[in-house]
């Protein structure tokens, strides 16, 4: 999995959803986004958990930059280091 895939799914809000409540009736589907939640979740300090509860799907890195009064540098920068530690604790994780 690439860090722009990490990238993606916490954009579109996937780490504060509940995966089971989403209208998917593939298993498979349903069972590789609940791992991918698992091991963003895992690679997460408090404080990286609280940032990405800002991410719902409509919010973008200027809204997120706006709402946490930093520069949307410093949101795109905390959102890559998530995706890293991410992409390195999935590797690690045998499916």
């Amino acid at each position: 999995m690439a860090e722009d895939d990490y990238k993606s799914f916490i954009k579109a809000g996937y780490c504060n959803t509940d995966i089971n409540s989403l209208d998917i009736e593939n298993e498979m589907i349903l069972d590789g986004m609940k791992r991918m939640q698992e091991i963003i979740i895992s690679a997460c300090k408090k404080d990286d958990l609280h940032f990405l509860k800002k991410f719902n799907g409509k919010n973008n890195l200027n809204d997120i930059a706006l709402i946490t009064g930093v520069t949307h540098q410093s949101v795109s920068k905390k959102l890559q280091k998530i995706c890293k530690k991410s992409r390195k604790n999935g590797c690690q994780i045998e499916f």
